[in-house]
Order: structure tokens, then C-alpha cells, then sequence
């Protein structure tokens, strides 16, 4: 099911918009002979506005809301991608010292075997 929602989650997301369009296009359509009274600002006259313009404009800025949202957590995601990419490339960094700190020491050893086999045959 994971594998499914993964490779088909644009084909999704395409459905849904469409469906939500189709949506807001009914309600539009079946409240176009309705009208709503709006008070801007309390105590000044009434405005008559039509609903199905309430609805598109109500659409059009949820759209745009979301679209923000969308932008904010995406910038929050960029930024988390960043710091693991960083925490990962630091990682790799002392995995590639420690191996380096290993090497330097194997051949202190090796230098050190050397040295002590050398001074042993001075001895014999």
C-alpha cells in the first residue's frame, strides 16, 4: 500500500484538485440565484452579494492560503533536507579521520616491530 500511495501520489493529488474544482463549480452553479447580506464594517449598511461569488472568492483565497502554507512548510522541509545532508557529510568526515587515525597507527606499530626486531639482532 506505502509502494502505492509513493509512486501514484501525483495522480492523487491531480484527482482531488479536480474533484474539489468540481466541487466548488456545483455549489456555484446551484447558489447562483441566491444572495447573502455582508456587514463590512458594524453599524454601516448592508451589502447583497450573490453566494456562488462568495464561494468562488472564498475558493480563490483558500487557494492562495494554501499555497502559502504549502511554501511555508516547504522552506521547513528544505531547511530539515539541509541540516541532515550537513549532520550526514560530518558523519562521513570522522568515519573517513577514524579511518585515517587507524592507518597512522598501524604503521607506528609496523615502525615500532621494525625498530624492536632491529634492536634484537644488535643484541644477538
Amino acid at each position: 500500500m506505502k509502494d502505492f500511495l509513493n509512486k501514484n501520489m501525483k495522480a492523487i493529488y491531480i484527482v482531488l484538485a479536480i474533484v474539489v474544482v468540481c466541487d466548488i463549480l456545483f455549489f456555484t452553479y446551484i447558489n447562483k440565484e441566491l444572495t447573502a447580506e455582508i456587514v463590512y464594517i458594524p453599524g454601516q449598511t448592508v451589502k447583497m452579494t450573490l453566494t456562488s461569488a462568495i464561494i468562488v472568492f472564498m475558493a480563490f483565497y483558500g487557494t492562495i492560503l494554501g499555497i502559502i502554507f504549502m511554501k511555508i512548510r516547504e522552506s521547513a522541509w528544505v531547511e530539515a533536507i539541509k541540516k541532515e545532508s550537513r549532520n550526514l557529510e560530518k558523519a562521513e568526515i570522522e568515519t573517513k579521520e577514524s579511518t585515517e587515525r587507524i592507518k597512522l597507527l598501524e604503521n607506528k606499530i609496523n615502525t615500532l616491530e621494525i625498530a624492536l626486531k632491529e634492536a634484537l639482532k644488535e643484541k644477538s
